[in-house]
């Protein structure tokens, strides 16, 4: 008995190994998962945060820029570009950024103005104008719905409208509350809608384009010429508000003429920042003559219609574009659809010919080599009858010649030559095509042609329009041959046809006519009745035709007055 080393824990004794270590990968996986989610959301929340905080220092850095005062507790401003910008913010993101505007009205009250008023009416009004521009800028999300690019002439009407309601309704109610006075509360409550309404008008559109830029995607090629372009552009605004400032509102039309052009030539971005521009600029040099509050309302109501304007012409300026992209992207589509159309076309034809192809090679083949065979057993056996060996070597060599002819037909159906165009009468052709058919056929076919007493002029490739004739001919006396009883007569002629100018040739002959079950694809190729066709002649035959600018087609199918035309532009 081998002495060996025994187990002190049995196997039906041991404790099974519970492996943990799956689990506590998990569970570090999870924690992992988690701490990223927390870091995450942490992350987005300080990027809210200080956005917000941004948001409310450019707010009142625009209202510091755009000479903010106080009356009776009120912000009257010439114009209110941060709330344009906030008004944006809660079209392109969402709503919940007019508690952002809420803040930094209350915020301009007490940073800019230094107010006596107490707190709780700061509040009162900041909320009044927040919750009014909250409310307008969801009933224009409900009418825009997704399309918030806002270069679009309704788009700009929607704005205008709900934006000029909103406006009225805040001036309205704060003047209603806080001031006494008819006169005076007309007068700030106008006042609070011009400058509002300009803020909106004016700094939306363009704070909505820049919202929608993708920066990722953002290329900037600019060269130098652009650089000069734009240098020269804003020279021409400060040229004209330098003749503005001269000569007073009476000449405010000037700053609509750089608008115009700007608007026109980069479209609605660049109808944009022209007004945003000019309004800076008008602001600025109000201030610095030191214009008191009438004349800024008169230069503001001015710069309302001059904006509304720009906006529109930079809308339609877009629309044109937009009109001819989409034009330019049918064209394409329909270009693609027409070369996929023809790729597939020909690859059905290409499909179909090497079907027919190969039923034509096929037949040839197996009696050629069923002749090759025969010869060689004639050959090899005791008695060689070489006699009956020679007749199967003759009849495959014409097996041969056949299936070469049937791929030299293929190959130039399925070749494109240059035309090689001369001036050629007709009188030449319709004299050379009966001879050059005699040489061809067999049988006692007549052959002759109708000349007439004019000589006309066609710019045509001899060589190809006599093949026609060859093929034309070719058909009508293979048709003849095949009704015994009919004595053969095969025409051809030519005709001036005045409107429009060109030259008609026909072959008709008195055969069995054309079966109406035929005529419907008479020159599609490997569509034939010939036991012994490959139904390339009249594709051959239109592809010719066609090449000259001219058409063909059967004129009649009728048995005994069978007749095809076709025609070649005039000399």
């Amino acid at each position: 008995m081998a002495r060996g080393r025994i187990n002190p824990h049995p196997l039906w004794y041991s404790t099974p190994r519970l492996d943990v270590a799956p689990k506590e990968k998990r569970l570090n996986k999870e924690i992992r998962s988690n701490v990223a989610e927390v870091l995450g959301q942490s992350r987005a929340i300080r990027a809210r945060l200080l956005l917000v905080c941004l948001l409310i220092f450019g707010y009142l850095v625009l209202e510091w820029v755009s000479f903010l005062q106080e009356f009776r507790g009120l912000p009257i401003t010439p114009w209110n570009p941060g709330l344009g910008v906030l008004f944006a913010f809660m079209l392109a993101r969402r709503l919940a950024y007019g508690w952002v505007l809420f803040a930094a009205i209350a915020a301009s009250e007490f940073v800019l103005l230094d107010t006596v008023v107490p707190w709780y009416s700061v509040v009162l009004i900041a909320a009044i104008a927040s919750l009014i521009y909250t409310v307008a800028a969801a009933t224009i999300r409900a009418i825009v719905r997704d399309n918030l690019e806002f270069d679009r002439i309704q788009d700009v009407v929607t704005l205008a409208l709900v934006g000029a309601v909103a406006s009225l309704i805040v001036g309205a109610l704060l003047s209603a509350i806080f001031i006494n006075g008819e006169h005076s509360q007309r007068t700030i409550m106008l006042q609070m809608f011009i400058g509002d309404l300009v803020g909106i008008m004016v700094m939306t559109p363009l704070a909505l384009r820049l919202l929608r830029i993708d920066v990722e995607k953002l290329q900037l090629h600019v060269g130098p010429l652009k650089y000069l372009e734009a240098l020269l552009q804003l020279v021409f605004i400060c040229a004209a508000l330098t003749v503005l400032m001269q000569t007073g509102l009476q000449n405010f039309y000037v700053l609509f003429v750089p608008i115009v052009i700007v608007a026109v030539r980069y479209g609605f971005d660049g109808a944009c920042v022209a007004i945003a521009t000019v309004q800076f600029g008008v602001a600025v040099i109000l201030h610095t003559i030191g214009a008191d509050a009438a004349l800024f309302l008169e230069f503001q109501t001015a710069m309302l219609a001059l904006t509304t304007a720009g906006l529109f012409v930079g809308a339609e300026v877009n629309a044109r574009i937009r009109a001819d992209n989409l034009a330019k992207a049918a064209e394409e589509k329909l270009r693609k659809q027409k070369e996929a159309n023809t790729r597939a076309e020909r690859f059905a034809i290409v499909e179909s010919m090497a079907s027919g192809l190969a039923h034509e090679i096929n037949q040839p083949m197996t009696a050629i080599r069923a002749l090759v065979r025969s010869s060689q057993m004639l050959i090899d056996s005791k008695k060689p009858d070489l006699a009956r060996a020679g007749n199967n070597l003759a009849t495959a060599i014409t097996q041969i010649d056949h299936a070469a002819d049937v791929i030299r037909r293929m190959r130039d159906f399925l070749k494109r030559r240059q035309l090689n165009l001369t001036r050629v009468s007709t009188k030449d052709l319709l004299t050379q095509a009966p001879l050059l058919s005699r040489s061809q056929i067999r049988g006692d076919v007549v052959i002759d042609a109708e000349m007439g007493a004019e000589n006309y002029h066609v710019d045509a490739d001899r060589v190809q329009i006599m093949q026609v004739f060859l093929n034309l001919i070719h058909n009508s006396v293979q048709s003849i041959h095949a009704d015994p009883s009919i004595r053969g007569r095969v025409t051809i002629g030519a005709e001036h046809k005045t409107d429009p100018e060109r030259i008609e040739f026909f072959v008709r002959d008195n055969g069995p006519g054309v079966p109406p079950k035929r005529r419907k694809n008479l020159f599609e190729p490997l569509r034939t009745t010939k036991s012994d066709g490959l139904g390339l002649g009249l594709p051959i035959c239109l592809t010719i035709v066609e090449a000259h600018g001219g058409q063909i087609w059967l004129e009649n199918g009728q048995a005994g007055a069978t007749e095809f035309r076709f025609w070649l532009p005039a000399k």
